[in-house]
C-alpha cells in the first residue's frame, strides 16, 4: 500500500525511489502493483543491489526502484558489476533470451509439495520407519539431479533418518496423496543449479519441493533431461535474476516453473533424449560417473534452443567447464 500510495503524493513531473525486496519484480502478488506504478505511475528502473550486502546481517534481497510520473511504459530492470557504481549511474542491462513458448502455453503443470498451515499439520504423518501404507517423504534437500533420497531428511525442525508418510487417518487431501501416488518428475525448490528427477513410484512431498504430473505432449524422461540442462540453469540465472538468494542459491517455485522455456520436440528426438536420461538416472542410483551422457543432453538441448557455438561457450564457462571438455564438445 506504501507503493500504491505513491501516485497520489507524487505530483505530475515529481520522482520517487524506494528499496524493497526484490520480490517485488517476479512474485505473483506482486504483479498487480508493478504495473500499475509503471502505468500510472512512471516507474522507470530497478537497479539489483542484491549482492552487495546493503543492510548486513539481514536476510533480504533489495532492488532499488526510481520513476517520474511524466513518463509511461518505459520500465527497465538493471544490474550493478560494482556498488561504487551505483552514484556513477552505470547499470547493466541484463542479457536477452531467445523467445520459446513456455511450460504453462504447452499444457506441462506443477504442483507444490506441502505449503502454509498444511505443512504443520502434516508433520504429524511424517515417521522414522515404514510400515503399511506408508510412503517415501522427502523435502528439497533430498533432491539432486536424476536422484532422490528419504534419508536423513530435515522437516519443520525434525531430523528423520529415514523419512516415511502415511494417510491412514485421511488427513491429508486426497487430491495431494494423488498427486504424490502417481508419477511426476520432482524439483527442488532452494537449488545453486536446477536439480530435477523423475519418479514413477509414490512419494510424498514437504516444504519448498514441486511436482510436474502433467507433462503436455513431452515425454517425462526426455523433460527431466531438459530441466537438467546446463542451459536451462543459465536461462533461469537471467530469467529469475531476482530471486538469487545467499550464498549463489536459486529460489524456485510454481510460478517460475510453469515459465520455464520450452520448444517442440518431434518423436524421434524426444525418444533419443529419453532414452539418455533413463541410463543416467539407473546409473545415478548406482553413483556412476554420468559426465558424458549428461554432455550428450547439454548438446542436444543446445540445438532444440537454437544456441549458437558462442553461447555454448559462455555457458559452460559459468559452470565450470575445463577447457578441455570444452573442446570436446561438438554441434552439428
Amino acid at each position: 500500500m506504501f507503493l500504491i500510495k505513491t501516485k497520489e503524493l507524487v505530483k505530475c513531473n515529481g520522482t520517487y525511489s524506494w528499496i524493497i525486496p526484490n520480490k517485488f519484480l517476479i512474485a505473483d502478488y506482486a504483479k498487480k502493483t508493478k504495473n500499475s506504478l509503471i502505468k500510472d505511475a512512471g516507474l522507470l528502473y530497478s537497479i539489483n543491489v542484491s549482492l552487495f550486502n546493503v543492510f548486513e546481517g539481514i536476510n533480504v534481497y533489495p532492488i532499488i526502484i526510481f520513476g517520474n510520473k511524466k513518463y509511461k511504459d518505459s520500465f527497465n530492470s538493471f544490474l550493478l558489476e560494482k556498488y561504487s557504481d551505483l552514484s556513477k549511474r552505470r547499470f547493466i542491462k541484463p542479457k536477452e533470451l531467445k523467445k520459446h513458448s513456455l511450460f504453462k502455453e504447452l499444457n506441462i503443470r506443477v504442483s507444490s509439495g506441502a505449503t502454509g498451515f498444511q505443512a504443520e499439520q502434516l508433520k504429524k504423518s511424517v515417521f522414522n520407519f515404514y510400515f503399511n501404507g506408508c510412503i517415501p517423504f522427502i523435502v528439497s534437500g533430498n533432491v539432486d539431479r536424476y536422484k532422490w533420497s528419504n534419508k536423513l531428511v530435515r522437516y519443520m525442525g525434525d531430523s528423520y533418518s529415514t523419512a516415511y508418510v502415511n494417510n491412514n487417518d485421511e488427513s491429508i487431501a486426497k487430491s495431494k496423496w494423488n498427486f504424490w501416488s502417481n508419477p511426476k518428475i520432482i524439483i527442488a525448490g532452494m537449488t545453486k543449479v536446477i536439480e530435477a528427477v523423475y519418479v514413477e513410484e509414490p512419494l510424498g512431498l514437504g516444504v519448498g519441493i514441486y511436482g510436474i504430473y502433467d507433462f503436455g505432449d513431452f515425454d517425462p524422461w526426455c523433460l527431466t533431461a531438459i530441466l537438467n540442462s546446463k542451459y536451462l540453469s543459465h536461462y533461469f540465472l537471467i530469467k529469475f535474476k531476482d530471486k538469487h538468494l545467499a550464498g549463489g542459491y536459486l529460489a524456485i517455485n510454481k510460478s517460475t516453473i510453469e515459465n520455464f522455456p520450452i520448444t517442440k520436440i518431434n518423436p524421434l528426438t524426444q525418444s533419443v533424449i529419453s532414452n539418455i536420461s533413463k541410463k543416467i538416472h539407473q546409473l545415478t542410483a548406482l553413483d556412476k560417473d554420468t559426465t558424458t551422457l549428461e554432455q550428450q543432453i547439454d548438446n542436444l538441448v543446445y540445438r532444440l534452443y537454437n544456441i549458437t557455438y558462442d553461447e555454448v561457450k559462455v555457458i559452460d564457462s559459468e559452470f565450470g567447464l575445463s577447457r578441455e571438455e570444452y573442446e570436446g564438445i561438438v554441434l552439428e
